[in-house]
């Protein structure tokens, strides 16, 4: 089949991933309304899946038992035993190809939005050279352990707030750029984190908006640098990413208000950001190696 009838598809939308792939996933994040990343977890017989390209980037990864996988590219076969935990393929929105899954295999997939890697250091990088490398089973731990994380939320159905997801994204689509473009994203040599007044603006921000969903791309906006940036400065100030910080100032708050407050527990999720009192309730834990219940009992 030539690239001109070739399938072009948006894999978050079910209607059209069914043309490549007659299996819906067993878990999605499409409800959850993501910004930037989506996840699919697919368990899968032997199919094979026509000659398409997707509007994503899309990470594959194996999560279960040994099984071979192929992909042609222009004729160019290449196939591959994949064992529990690896990474079958990194293939940037665009890339036309043949999937064929051989083996039954539990595949999970990380959709990124191309627009979003390719701006994501816009003030070091022109995003008009941003190219991801496609890559076939790569080792990489890293996308291995986000993998997990992300598959664990969506097939669990925990809740999972926007400021997690929005982080996620941000971690994937530096990996990507660092270790699978065409360009080289550095840190800004002799800047030892963000200036004071863009580090105020940013935290000022934070705690004024704390029972909100807070987003990299807003604080980023806030001091006029990329996300990219923004996440590596802001750490180097902090020593917190701008994620742990902000976790870690919600749980403060809640804190204050149980002590303080005859709040409700749902109540008290809602005014720190939370977007569900189970997931409050889950992180509180996390962190604090109690409950939200048995720490307001406390004398």
């Amino acid at each position: 089949m030539g690239k001109n009838s070739a399938l072009v598809i948006n894999p978050i939308r079910e209607k059209e991933m069914i043309r490549i792939l007659p299996y819906a996933p067993q878990a999605s994040s499409t409800e959850l309304k993501w910004k930037h990343l989506n996840v699919s977890y697919y368990q899968l017989p032997s199919v094979e899946c026509p000659e398409h390209t997707l509007s994503k980037h899309v990470i594959g990864l194996n999560l279960g038992a040994p099984a071979r996988l192929e992909r042609v590219i222009d004729r160019q076969v290449k196939s591959d035993r994949f064992t529990e935990g690896e990474v079958f393929c990194i293939n940037p929105a665009g890339l036309y190809r043949t999937i064929r899954v051989v083996d039954p295999a539990q595949i999970l997939h990380l959709y990124l939005e191309p627009e979003f890697v390719s701006h994501f250091a816009h003030d070091r990088i022109d995003p008009d050279l941003v190219e991801i490398i496609p890559s076939f089973h790569p080792h990489d731990p890293f996308l291995l352990q986000l993998g997990l994380t992300l598959k664990s939320a969506v097939v669990s159905g925990t809740e999972i707030d926007a400021l997690y997801a929005d982080a996620a994204a941000t971690m994937l689509a530096a990996h990507l750029l660092r270790h699978y473009s065409t360009v080289a994203v550095e840190t800004q040599k002799g800047v030892n984190g963000l200036s004071q007044s863009k580090l105020d603006t940013a935290i000022d921000y934070i705690h004024a908006h704390l029972d909100e969903d807070l987003s990299i791309d807003t604080l980023a906006q806030l001091v006029q640098i990329s996300s990219y940036y923004f996440v590596r400065l802001f750490k180097q100030s902090m020593g917190l990413t701008p994620h742990a910080y902000i976790v870690r100032q919600r749980l403060e708050r809640a804190k204050h208000l149980l002590k303080m407050t005859d709040l409700s527990i749902a109540e008290i999720a809602y005014r720190t950001g939370f977007c569900h009192q189970s997931r409050f309730s889950t992180v509180f834990r996390q962190y604090l190696h109690t409950s939200p219940r048995a720490y307001r009992d406390q004398k």
